[in-house]
């Protein structure tokens, strides 16, 4: 199963599964430097891009009502979080 066909296949992937079945996704796209988080809604996967050009890889996701989401900031040097 493909769920993002860009061109960089991602690299760190975090996958976490939520109390009702839903799957969702972190990884780094090391071409780009971003961060992106990827859902199944039952129907199709669906890909945001969650930082652009500044993180430095190694994502992990959890889930509390809402994805969390962790990863290194190569810029800063530090571990950082966002929450969608």
């Amino acid at each position: 199963m493909v769920i993002d066909k860009n061109d960089d296949p991602g690299r760190f992937n975090s996958i976490f599964v939520d109390s009702s079945g839903n799957v969702h996704v972190s990884y780094f796209v090391e071409k780009t430097g971003e961060i992106r988080y990827a859902f199944y809604d039952g129907k199709a996967w669906k890909v945001e891009t969650v930082i652009k050009g500044r993180a430095g890889g190694w994502s992990s996701i959890m889930f509390k009502d809402k994805p969390i989401i962790f990863f290194y900031d190569g810029s800063s040097n530090s571990l950082r979080l966002v929450s969608k």
